[in-house]
């Protein structure tokens, strides 16, 4: 699958070799999500980091997969007060928030996320993502990703 994955990248002209954050979805042949994981940011090449990821996560699932979805941080930036963060378009705009008490902890949504309508409710998702833990002593952070379907 990772070969595939690769393929596909380069032919839609993405460099491998850049660090950029990346997530990658797995889908069965129900169109059932198996995981999803990734990061904002990377400190490896990105077929690296891809890798890093299938070691990690996707392995155990491959024969189930049918499909991928790629997304790969294109920008990121972040974002300062709750104003702001209430103003993000969550169809162009994926979320983040960092915990600063534990800043390993990073929970994200992708952006255009289906059911997700506007930015309380992509809050609220995370907010049950990271264990209902309260979202405060945190860094809020907005992004976009290309996103392509393999």
């Amino acid at each position: 699958m990772l070969n595939k994955i690769t393929k596909v990248l380069k032919k839609e002209g993405i460099d491998l070799t850049k660090s950029e954050g990346v997530f990658v979805s797995a889908f069965d042949k129900n169109q059932w999500l198996l995981v999803s994981k990734g990061v904002l940011e990377a400190s490896f090449p990105l077929s690296e980091t891809l890798e890093r990821l299938r070691e990690g996560f996707f392995v155990d699932k491959e024969k189930q997969i049918k499909y991928v979805v790629v997304d790969v941080v294109s920008l990121l930036e972040k974002v300062n007060s709750m104003k702001e963060v209430l103003a993000t378009n969550v169809k162009d705009y994926g979320v983040a928030i960092v915990f600063n008490s534990d800043p390993a902890q990073i929970e994200a949504l992708l952006p255009h996320t289906a059911g997700v309508v506007d930015v309380k409710q992509a809050l609220a998702f995370i907010k049950q993502k990271a264990g209902g833990r309260a979202l405060e002593d945190v860094d809020f952070f907005r992004f976009k990703t290309r996103r392509i379907v393999i």
